[in-house]
């Protein structure tokens, strides 16, 4: 568990993540993303568990995610 590095998310806290390759076809160009992740994040504030879904370059971990929860997708889990 680590705080997200991120203005505005001071008060938010990486649970966990998964990661997924982006399967490229020869209609798409993917750039400088690597990979597919869901974090899952605390808000420490109101003390709710929240899921993102986004995109990251694949080299470092901790930038993803943070960059994930800061610029990505409410992710809803459905069972």
């Amino acid at each position: 568990m680590r705080k997200v590095n991120a203005v505005g998310f001071e008060n938010v806290v990486v649970l966990s993540s998964i990661w997924f390759p982006i399967c490229v076809y020869s209609y798409a160009n993917k750039g400088d993303l690597s990979t597919i992740g869901i974090v899952k994040a605390k808000d420490t504030f109101t003390d709710t568990i929240k899921y993102y879904i986004g995109v990251g370059k694949g080299e470092n971990q901790q930038f993803d995610e943070d960059l994930i929860v800061a610029g990505g997708v409410r992710f809803i889990l459905i069972l």
